[in-house]
């Protein structure tokens, strides 16, 4: 699921954005789900249950797809997307600003005013990174898709926005812009991204974590 302007128009450049420790200063997913805990949309347990999960992903060697197919069973399947949507248009006018990452967001300030195609792709769910995309002045935005049934019921996940996934849509998308892959900026915080970063001419990373530092380091990419 997308959200983008035409591709017909001309862009000066091709700019990509991760979201959770890139634009914004935490995981975004997270922060929401703790919300959702306090507003008693789920049980502390069930949120307690999803941390640990995040856990294993940080430091057990738990897979991105594997830990949000868990969290999405524990938390969010069976519930109404027409319900959870206002939860998070709530969450994000109270909570949004404090959040984003200036040194980040200055680098999109300025690659939108160059007339770039601005890209924001995040393995957050599609309810909260299309608001905002929208809110931050994204040209279009890809992410992590929660399937709903006839009834707005969500029931499975259709695709997790991983670092290969990433890779494959902005190939996509340059090739449509006719935006060579070396002319393009790639702005993250995680090794996870590194088929997107090494696939371009310009990445960066942004407050790296530890792996993501050492590879900016070898390889003398910009880090912010």
């Amino acid at each position: 699921m997308q959200n983008s302007s035409p591709l017909t128009r001309k862009y000066s450049g091709l700019s990509v954005f991760d979201l959770d420790h890139t634009l914004l200063t935490v995981n975004i997913s997270y922060r929401f789900g703790f919300h959702l805990c306090r507003s008693r949309f789920f049980s502390r347990w069930s949120f307690y249950l999803g941390v640990i999960d995040y856990g294993r992903h940080l430091y057990l060697g738990m897979t991105l797809t594997e830990l949000h197919q868990r969290v999405f069973a524990r938390l969010f399947k069976g519930h109404s997307r027409r319900v959870l949507e206002p939860q998070a248009a709530q969450f994000l006018q109270s909570e949004l600003p404090a959040l984003v990452y200036p040194a980040a967001m200055h680098r999109l300030k300025e690659a939108k005013k160059r007339g770039d195609y601005i890209l924001i792709l995040s393995s957050s769910p599609d309810f909260l990174v299309k608001p905002i995309a929208k809110e931050l002045g994204a040209t279009a935005w890809n992410s992590t898709i929660y399937e709903e049934d006839e009834e707005g019921i969500l029931c499975s996940i259709t695709q997790v926005m991983d670092g290969e996934d990433k890779a494959d849509y902005v190939e996509k998308i340059a090739l449509q812009l006719g935006i060579p892959l070396e002319e393009i900026s790639v702005y993250s915080d995680s090794h996870l991204d590194l088929p997107l970063l090494r696939m371009v001419g310009k990445p960066v990373g942004v407050s790296p974590n530890a792996a993501l530092k050492k590879v900016c380091r070898r390889e003398g990419w910009e880090v912010i």
